[in-house]
């Protein structure tokens, strides 16, 4: 059995042990996930419109990656690229980014070392915007109403100045190969070089707050679908804490682990962790969806367009 066939078995057996023990703790929380069939119709299409855009900005995002690079990607190539990407996802340790990154290299002639170094510099663009919007969210929620404690109010503010610090501060390299060494050797790479391309760090800085705007109406507009009365800033709170941690790609699609995320952020902000966590879990399935219809079709697309090159 090769490494990889290892990896995602043992990636899968780590969701069903995770799944097998909450249902074991709260049988509950699945039969409320049901309410996915309660979801109007028209709610569904607009739901399902919201889950396809954000795919559509992901896939923008790889075209501004590529344009200081002087290759230009076509709009429905980009879609098509962060389409596979998410499908790809499903497998563990960042599967999807190394499907982008050999695409690329194979048919674009970009090193895997580039794409991957101003990705990591588009991640840390999004913690700092997400980090911020948190922060502000988490404070006024504190002072206003109370419902948010001090640890939100503090984590929030950590990712925001992690982010500014390695945006405005010069890290000495770091000759260690943990994660954290590597992540910041990879930012300080892709810094560098879109540094000259001002434009595309303001194109992104511009998508990420599309992408998070997006994504706190996808979400709150899938709350009140479901029956469950969350209010802005805990949904606000909810995004931008799930957005932080999807950095983590130990398990397949980070299934289980999103929606755990929601679910303790849900209690952090004054709601319950069944409201997060049946609110995530429900956005999974409709997102699943679609993930694996465009996901599917574009694989197809990518295979008569590379034996016809």
């Amino acid at each position: 059995m090769t490494s990889n066939k290892k990896t995602k078995r043992i990636g899968w057996f780590l969701v069903f042990l995770f799944f097998a023990i909450l249902y074991y703790l709260n049988p509950d929380l699945f039969k409320e996930i049901s309410r996915v069939k309660d979801i109007r119709f028209i709610n569904f299409l607009m739901l399902s419109v919201l889950c396809v855009s954000n795919q559509f900005l992901l896939g923008l995002e790889i075209k501004i990656l590529c344009q200081p690079f002087d290759i230009h990607l076509g709009v429905i190539e980009s879609f098509g690229l962060s389409s596979i990407r998410s499908i790809a996802n499903h497998l563990p340790m960042g599967a999807g980014v190394i499907s982008n990154a050999l695409y690329l290299k194979n048919q674009k002639k970009l090193s895997i070392a580039n794409f991957t170094s101003s990705l990591t510099v588009s991640i840390v663009l999004m913690f700092l915007i997400a980090g911020f919007l948190g922060f502000i969210t988490s404070v006024y929620l504190t002072m206003s109403t109370g419902s948010t404690g001090l640890n939100l109010v503090i984590l929030f503010f950590s990712v925001f100045l992690t982010s500014l610090l390695l945006i405005t501060i010069r890290l000495p390299i770091l000759k260690s190969k943990n994660f954290i060494a590597e992540f910041i050797r990879n930012f300080q790479q892709g810094y560098t070089l879109l540094k000259k391309n001002r434009t595309a760090i303001q194109k992104l800085i511009a998508l990420k707050s599309l992408l998070l705007l997006l994504l706190i109406i996808k979400m709150k507009l899938l709350f009140v679908s479901v029956g469950y009365d969350l209010n802005l800033g805990s949904i606000i709170l909810i995004v931008a804490g799930v957005v932080t941690f999807r950095i983590a790609t130990i398990l397949p699609g980070n299934i289980g682990l999103t929606e755990s995320i929601s679910g303790f952020i849900a209690i952090a902000s004054g709601s319950t962790f069944e409201n997060g966590f049946v609110g995530m879990a429900v956005d999974r399935i409709i997102q699943t969806i679609w993930i694996f219809l465009l996901g599917i079709f574009f694989l197809f697309y990518f295979k008569n367009k590379i034996l016809d090159s």
